[in-house]
């Protein structure tokens, strides 16, 4: 509105005229009239109210269409991140395939109401499928994190109960069951596969802690054969010297 601030930008017009060398207050009185009705008329002027309105439809729709496609566009690649990672895909997952050909039409439509509702409707179903893949990845990860520790205990051939028959096997099992990548099969088998890799940690560990106090042991004992040694030759020596001194 044309309210007491909005003066300022016209009023002043006036106050350089009055206050400039030479004061010519009729000019000022002139520029700020013409600039005052220049305002006046852009505000009212039917057409450039129905432009600036046009401007701001337009602004507004842009804004929604940019909205939308953003959030179109998110889900869309979410959807093909999880499809890409195609060994921890369900079995039947034609769904979502179709799910990410649908959206990626409505994207070329560039229709924003459209648009918001299938990246609604489309959330869900991503939600589960993200859920699946994860569920998949973490069993896949257990099982392969056994596997590794299994297999580095195994070779350590000079710290092994004499039989390794029984883990042996549980190896190859592991390895069959990672193979069949089943989500449910391989959490399990991960899980009842913890305690028994665990029980031949133990036994390892215990195996080694003995070899290397029975290494310090041989040790301190060559050791004390060593400074026997020595004190014996010194011993020698100085006996030596002291006769040596009598004569």
């Amino acid at each position: 509105g044309f309210e007491k601030r909005a003066h300022k930008t016209h009023t002043q017009l006036f106050d350089r005229a009055v206050q400039g060398t030479p004061k010519d207050p009729v000019r000022g009185i002139i520029e700020m009239m013409k600039s005052t009705d220049a305002y006046l008329w852009d505000q009212t002027d039917p057409v450039r109210i129905a432009e600036r309105a046009e401007v701001a439809r337009q602004a507004e729709e842009a804004r929604r269409l940019r909205t939308a496609r953003s959030g179109l566009d998110r889900e869309v690649d979410r959807l093909s991140g999880l499809l890409a990672a195609k060994s921890h895909l369900p079995s039947a997952s034609s769904s979502y395939t179709q799910l990410l050909s649908d959206a990626r039409k409505v994207q070329g439509r560039n229709n924003p109401t459209e648009m918001v509702a299938f990246s609604q409707s489309m959330t869900p179903s991503i939600d589960v499928l993200a859920a699946i893949v994860d569920r998949h990845k973490d069993a896949e990860t257990a099982l392969k994190g056994q596997i590794a520790r299994l297999d580095g205990l195994l070779a350590q051939e000079d710290h092994l109960p004499g039989d390794t028959s029984e883990y042996d096997t549980l190896l190859t099992d592991a390895k069959a069951e990672l193979s069949r990548s089943e989500t449910n099969s391989m959490s399990a088998f991960a899980s009842s596969m913890k305690s028994k890799v665990s029980t031949l940690e133990s036994q390892v560990d215990k195996s080694r802690s003995a070899a290397a106090t029975m290494g310090f042991l041989k040790g301190a004992a060559a050791a004390a054969v060593i400074l026997a040694i020595l004190a014996f030759v010194a011993i020698k020596r100085r006996r030596k010297a002291y006769f040596a001194q009598l004569k």
